[in-house]
């Protein structure tokens, strides 16, 4: 039986869920923010400022839709060599402005600006504490609060493997970080993301752009447009978005495109745009590639699946060497179909 693994019907609705405006450390204004997404073909913006939860649905309109998020800080130490993990949480529910991990003023940027905001949070203020226990107990109060809560940017945040195998309950991790790659970090995190798929954790992968805007358009260090989700769903409408990001119904993306993706009969199959190779990844010494000769494209590809892997993902390497990924599919998931 055919198990769609990306949704056989619906449209694509490209999105950036991690981005910051002058509210907290970006340079432009929401409206601004809007504007420019809109003009590259973006549906789906989530601005993501620190550690403050403002909605935009003022800035609506029947061609984009603006998620309520915000980005939480969790430091070892105010230092260049501390670990500073992050994660963004974006709220499920169109009227969910409530914040159930505030922590007073103390993380927040730019504080005079962000007192211009109205902000709702709950009544106590949640202690942030800096380990496995603290950030967990952190993540189980946003996933209880209706947030679908991403782990960003491991690289960047100095994370090491005995950090974040830690770190338990998020929904999707960074798998690629624009802004954290255009200031020379390594955030092609795709280790990161396999090591947790390992320790038996069922999570999706995105890429983002973490955009601060410092840089115009035209220039190299431009930290806009660099990685993405596309969600499949049958309406642009808030509350239909966000349940696709929880049912995985999305792929993530530096450039190449993916139309169909599916699973029947111990195969997956997928079709893209042009790519140099397309790549099956497992949990077991098992991978198959499709190519051909050099020069020359791949628009598709079908792998068989061995009914012993844990889990398969698919990469493409498109002709310009972006990439885009799959969320990881566990076998037992789509064997029951």
């Amino acid at each position: 039986m055919r198990k769609y693994i990306l949704p056989e019907t619906g449209n694509f609705y490209k999105a950036n869920l991690h981005c910051h405006s002058n509210i907290s450390d970006g340079v432009k204004t929401p409206q601004e923010l809007k504007e420019l997404y809109k003009s590259r073909g973006y549906s789906v913006l989530a601005i993501t400022d620190h550690n403050l939860l403002v909605p935009h649905h003022e800035l609506d309109d029947d061609d984009f839709i603006m998620l309520t998020g915000y980005e939480i800080n969790f430091n070892e130490m105010y230092t260049d060599y501390g670990k500073k993990p992050h994660f963004c949480a974006i709220a499920i529910d169109k009227d969910n402005e409530t914040d159930p991990v505030w922590h007073s003023t103390k993380y927040i940027y730019k504080e005079e600006r962000a007192k211009e905001h109205l902000v709702k949070k709950s009544g106590e203020d949640f202690c942030r504490q800096y380990s496995g226990y603290g950030i967990t107990r952190a993540i189980e109060k946003l996933k209880e609060n209706g947030f679908f809560v991403t782990y960003n940017h491991p690289s960047w945040s100095l994370q090491t493997i005995e950090t974040f195998n830690e770190y338990y309950g998020m929904d999707a991790m960074e798998i690629f970080n624009t802004g954290c790659y255009t200031t020379g970090f390594h955030d092609y995190d795709v280790h990161c993301y396999e090591e947790l798929l390992r320790k038996a954790r069922r999570l999706y992968c995105i890429c983002a752009d973490d955009n601060h805007n410092e840089y115009p358009e035209d220039s190299n260090m431009c930290d806009s447009f660099g990685g993405y989700v596309v969600i499949k769903a049958d309406k642009l409408d808030y509350n239909t978005l966000t349940k696709a990001l929880c049912d995985g119904d999305f792929y993530s993306s530096t450039g190449p495109e993916i139309y169909d993706y599916y699973y029947e009969d111990d195969m997956v199959h997928i079709t893209c745009s042009e790519a140099e190779r397309i790549v099956l990844s497992t949990d077991r010494r098992y991978s198959k590639v499709a190519c051909k000769n050099k020069g020359e494209f791949v628009t598709e590809a079908t792998f068989e699946v061995p009914k012993t892997v844990g889990y398969f993902r698919v990469t493409v390497y498109g002709k310009d060497g972006k990439r885009a990924y799959t969320n990881a599919t566990f076998i037992d998931e789509v064997r029951k179909f």
